[in-house]
């Protein structure tokens, strides 16, 4: 990512990203659904330590670690593939 990315840019996302708190577990609690949080091992923007606050803030909430982007870990599309499948057979 970082060869991909010119530097200046990466600088500008990031002064964004510390600048901007939104209020993510006002608005996560917003919702009336259920929730699956995945932690990316190795990420470069989001800790473990902001994973295990919101999951502790959530606990009703799924978990899972995909050890690649989440759309091409198979981990991940087996714990959304299980969670999609409770809510079609009304047990979620």
């Amino acid at each position: 990512m970082l060869e991909r990315i010119p530097v200046s840019y990466m600088r500008r996302a990031w002064e964004l990203i510390r600048a901007e708190h939104e209020p993510v577990q006002d608005l996560i609690s917003e919702l009336d659904c259920p929730l699956l949080f995945v932690r990316r091992g190795g990420c470069l923007l989001f800790n473990d330590e902001g994973f295990e606050d919101i999951s502790a803030a959530f606990p009703d909430a799924r978990t899972t670690i995909a050890e690649k982007a989440p759309s091409a870990d198979p981990t991940f599309a087996a714990a959304l593939r299980s969670l999609a499948e409770e809510i079609a057979a009304g047990s979620q």
